[in-house]
This record gives structure tokens, sequence and C-alpha cells, in this order.
């Protein structure tokens, strides 16, 4: 994900109005009295209000009488909220960054909807949002919003009314999609081929043993990896995970004993766990905050158009050309992804590594990244049990009607990843996180009748919508949260969600449908899931701590 430095307007000289300049808007220069009464139709309405009052005053600034703003703008019903707290309270302090929110960040937030603002838009400067004015004056005003006018108000609405919108493909993105792209085809490639191989040693139980031991060692790493990209950046922990995925392929078939096997896929375990953690964040770094949600799932469709492919590609290259091949293939894939990575930005989160970036206990610790962390988690059960029980689950034969709903269901999560992204940009991820959930849910439910074609179809789409809407929405929401000195803890909250939801949706949906049935399973599981309301609802009814 290119590396932009966006600076917040309101520390631009350049962008303040200047008091002496003829050009600047007549709202935001002082009124000067005229030598007589002026008329009724040519006087200023918000002089009619009387002098402004004293600091406290509930006429401060005129409050009551600002002019309505044009459609479309920021200002909407959630302004009247209450202000932002101090940088450095609540929740915030949890995150041990011991600075505020970096410039450019999209921390800060509308209050009513959690939509991410870009610093020195309208929503900080109008004067229903309550900032605490300077000095003690009552009648300081904050006219830059006038002055800049629509351009200024970065995301959300304003950004629908003319304002111009930051330019999302860069060089630098296109070049970390090809990283995307190199490290998903090679995991993917050797994904089911790696168990197959280790079935033919002969060990018993291998197939699972080595499933287990790269997953474990994905795990383990994702939580590991913020800690390495603060002290060496995101482009040495990037292009040391290629690394790590790609060589041990390259000698995997060198021995068909399973502590050979097992030790390869520990090391790429780790390697793709480096490659999704200090590449996320990357990522993040390379997207404007107003264009978080949609370059969020230009980045999700470059991860998993590969996996649509490689997935059965490597069973097929395998059983035709031979394990070898194949893993030989899986390990240029990656390697050939490293060439790309010193044209990447090499920076790495500002100031010490220990101590400006955001501890992953810390992450577990604070509400607002640990509320979108369960509901995402929550609904990556539903992967693991549509992808491992539902060609069981459906009457024998069926093999059409599978194939068929292990399609639709990646390719509805992707359109809705990218609807998500776009529609979030624009009125805030935060509305999309309870639908998503509930769709997930409802999903799950009607999958539950499995001896109807329609109704499992239906099903699984229902479900790839609401997945990707959460995988989109609770991401850019995290990131949304955090300084960049905290895009890598939030990247391996995320992946580790994903990868634990899948993990232990299978295994517990196992252990359910041996008692219950499949039909049941599912019916249950879609009840559990409403469990995850109880964070989805909460992040929404506290959204003034979570926007920081």
């Amino acid at each position: 994900m290119t590396t932009t430095t966006r600076a917040s307007d309101a520390a631009d000289p350049a962008a303040q109005p200047d008091a002496d300049d003829p050009s600047e808007p007549a709202t935001c220069r002082e009124p000067t009295p005229a030598p007589e009464p002026a008329s009724a139709s040519d006087r200023d309405p918000r002089l009619d209000s009387g002098p402004a009052q004293g600091p406290g005053s509930d006429r401060e600034a005129g409050l009551n009488s600002a002019p309505a703003e044009r459609p479309g703008s920021d200002r909407e019903a959630g302004l009247t909220s209450a202000p932002a707290e101090r940088p450095g309270s609540g929740e915030e302090t949890a995150l041990a960054t011991g600075q505020g929110p970096e410039p450019g960040s999209g921390r800060e937030a509308n209050p009513a909807s959690g939509s991410a603002q870009e610093p020195g838009s309208r929503q900080e400067s109008g004067p229903d949002s309550g900032p605490a004015q300077g000095g003690g004056s009552g009648q300081a005003r904050d006219c830059s919003s006038a002055a800049r006018g629509p351009a200024a108000t970065g995301s959300g609405a304003g950004a629908e009314s003319g304002g111009v919108r930051p330019t999302l493909v860069t060089r630098e993105l296109l070049l970390r999609c090809a990283t995307i792209v190199g490290a998903s085809a090679s995991f993917f490639l050797l994904l089911s081929v790696v168990p197959l191989y280790a079935e033919r040693s002969g060990a018993s139980g291998g197939a699972g043993l080595a499933s287990g031991t790269l997953m474990l060692a994905t795990v383990c790493g994702e939580l590991a990896t913020p800690r390495l990209v603060a002290r060496y950046g995101y482009r040495r922990a990037l292009a040391a995970g290629l690394v790590l995925l790609g060589a041990p392929a390259l000698v995997l078939t060198a021995s068909d004993g399973m502590a050979w096997i097992a030790a390869v896929c520990f090391v790429r375990g780790v390697g793709f766990a480096l490659t999704i953690v200090a590449g996320g964040a990357l990522t993040a770094t390379l997207i404007p905050a107003e264009r978080r949600g949609e370059g969020l799932a230009l980045a999700g469709a470059m991860e998993g158009v590969p996996s649509f492919i490689a997935l059965p590609l490597g069973v097929w290259f395998a059983a035709h050309v031979g394990y070898t091949a194949v893993c030989v293939a899986g390990g240029l894939l990656a390697l050939a992804a490293v060439a790309v990575v010193p044209a990447l930005p090499g920076h790495a989160p500002t100031g010490d590594g220990h101590k400006a970036s955001v501890g992953v206990l810390a992450g577990f610790r604070t509400g607002a990244l640990a509320r979108p962390t369960a509901v995402f988690a929550t609904t990556a059960l539903g992967v693991g049990i549509i992808v491992t029980f539902l060609p069981l689950a459906v009457p024998s034969g069926a093999t059409g009607l599978v194939a068929a709903a292990l399609f639709v269901q990646p390719a509805a999560s992707t359109a809705a990843n990218w609807f998500a992204g776009r529609s979030g940009d624009r009125h805030g991820s935060q509305r999309l996180v309870l639908p998503a959930l509930l769709l997930s849910a409802s999903g799950l439910l009607l999958t539950a009748l499995t001896g109807s074609a329609v109704a499992v179809l239906t099903g699984v789409a229902l479900f790839g919508v609401g997945f990707g809407m959460a995988q989109n929405a609770t991401l850019a929401l995290m990131y949304a949260r955090v300084p960049e000195s905290g895009y890598g803890t939030v990247s391996a909250l995320w992946n580790s969600a994903y990868d634990a939801g899948m993990g232990f949706g299978a295994l517990g949906y196992g252990a359910l449908a041996a008692a219950t049935g499949y039909p049941l399973a599912f019916t249950l599981t879609a009840g559990l899931m409403l469990v995850a309301l109880v964070p989805a609802l909460g992040d929404r009814r506290r959204p003034s701590v979570a926007a920081r």
C-alpha cells in the first residue's frame, strides 16, 4: 500500500485567511461599523444576534445565527455533539503513542458518524462543533474553511460537493500491489499442495500437521511483526517476509520427512505473516486518508484474485507436472516480488520504535481497536465453516452446487469490499459495521437449508456481502483511530482476527455438527454470531472515544 506527506491545512500558514487581503470572503472579516445604519436588506443577518458574548456564553461567535451551509457540506447534524477530548485522555493513552494524531493520519472524525476527516476540514472549524476558543476571546472565529472552499473538506459529503479528491493509484501503490500479488500467489499456490505432499510421505496426519504448523506460525508471526516493523521499518520487514515465504519452498521436496516439511511450513508461515502485517501497514501509509476505504478495497482485490486462481491451479499443477515444479514456481513468485521492494518508501514509524509504536497487547486492551476486531473475528467464523464444511453439508453428488457456492461467496465479498470502501470514504465506515454483522449472520442462517440449492446460493451470497463489508469497514475504522506508528498493530490485530476466526470457526463447528448435524449447527452458529452485537452497538454509542 504510496507515500504522500499530508500536512494539516490548519498548520499551513499559506492556507490561513489574510485579514488584509481584499479577496478574502466577507464572512471571514471583522464587520466594520458603517457611518450610518444600513437597511434591513443590506445588513448581515449574523450581526442581528448582538455582540459576541464572553467565554462560556451560549452565544459565542454567533452560534445561534450561523448561516445554513451549502448542500452536501460536512456540517451534518452530528456536529452538535460534544467537543473531542484532549489528546492523551481516555482510551487514547492506552495506545502508548506518547503523541497526538499525525497530520493526514485521518484520525479527526465526525463524532456522530465515525467518518474520518482531514485536518483543516469544515468539521473542525464549524462553530457548532464547539472547539475550544483561544485566548478566552468569545469573538474568535475560524474562517479557514470558508476561505478554502469545498476542496478542504477532505472526505464525507464535502468530497461529493465538488472538492478535489487526492490521487489514489500512484506509482508506489502499484509497486506495492505487485508485492501483494507475488506473496498471495506464492502462498495460495502451495496451500493445498503441501498437505498433499505430506500425505504422500506416509506420515499419519501429515496433512493436518502441515496446515496446522503453517497457520500457527502465521498467527505468532502476525503478533510479533509490529515490533520488528518499529525497529527495522516497513521495507526491510516486507523484504524479509517475501524471502522467508519463497526461499524455503524451493527446497521443500528435498526431503519427504515430516519434520522437514513442518519446518518449511513454519518458516513460510512466519514469512507470510511479515508480508501481510508489515505490507498491510505500509499500504495504509500509501493511501490518502480521504480514500482509505477505497484504497484498502483495491489492495484486497489484488490479494483475492490471485487466491482464486492459484489455489485450484496448484493442485492441478502438482498432479500433471509434479510437486517439485509447483514448489519451485511458488517460491519464485515470492522472490520475484522482492525486486520491487527497494523502490517502495522506506520510512518507518516516527520516533523511537519501542516508545512510538502501539503494542499489540495495548491494542487488545483498547476498546476503540478491540471492538471492531471482535466483530470482524466473529464474521470470519463463517468463512472457515463454509470453506470447510459446506461440501460435506449439501447432499452428496451436488458437486456443481458446491463449486458455485465456493465461487459466489468470495466474489460477493470482493464486490462488497469495494462498495464498502467507496461508501465508507463518503459517509463513514462505522455505519457499515452493524449491517455487515447482521448480513453475515443472516446468510449463515439461510445456508442451513442445505437441501435447497437456491437457499444455499442466496445464503452464501448474503454472507459474502456481509463479510466483505466487515473486512473493509473494520480495517478502515481501525487505521483511522491510530497514528501512523500504530498501523503495524492494527494490521496485526486484524489479520490475527481473520486467521483465528477461520480456525476457531472450523474447529468449533466441526464439534457442534458432530452432535447436532449440519443444518442445526449452521443455525446455532448464526445465532452465536449475534453475540458480536455487543461490541458493534457499543462502538456506535461511543463515537467520540473511538474516533481518537
